[in-house]
């Protein structure tokens, strides 16, 4: 069982681990690359990370401070949980939507990763 922690995007403010879990979703240890104490979910919001992630999605994502360039991220940014692709750049670290009518945007300085994200489950057709 994976813990869903709320939603991404215009989520609560501070960690989106913080208090207790809303649901507790059975998942096959077979879908993941890390242990399920270190692995939470949370529901997409938004239609920033089309056509990858679509609304209502659930995001799976290995907990962690820490991501590579070109990873995508559950994070928070401004005191909002967003799921972003990470760029480094000479300018500093960009949050980049996968969806391009959203530009990218720097980094603020309360930025901080939560998880890197592993999957998703979507209820797109």
């Amino acid at each position: 069982y994976l813990n869903l922690y709320g939603q991404a995007e215009c989520g609560p403010s501070g960690s989106v681990l913080e208090g207790d879990p809303q649901l507790r979703i059975p998942v096959s240890v077979e879908l993941l690359n890390s242990a399920p104490s270190e692995t939470f979910i949370v529901r997409a919001t938004g239609d920033s990370m089309k056509p990858r992630i679509y609304p209502g999605d659930l995001v799976i994502a290995k907990m962690t401070n820490y991501a590579d360039d070109g990873e995508v991220v559950v994070c928070v940014n401004n005191r909002m949980t967003l799921i972003k692709q990470i760029r480094k750049t000479n300018k500093g670290l960009m949050l980049v939507s996968f969806n391009e009518n959203f530009e990218p945007f720097e980094a603020s300085e309360d930025f901080r990763v939560e998880g890197v994200v592993k999957g998703f489950i979507s209820y797109q057709v």
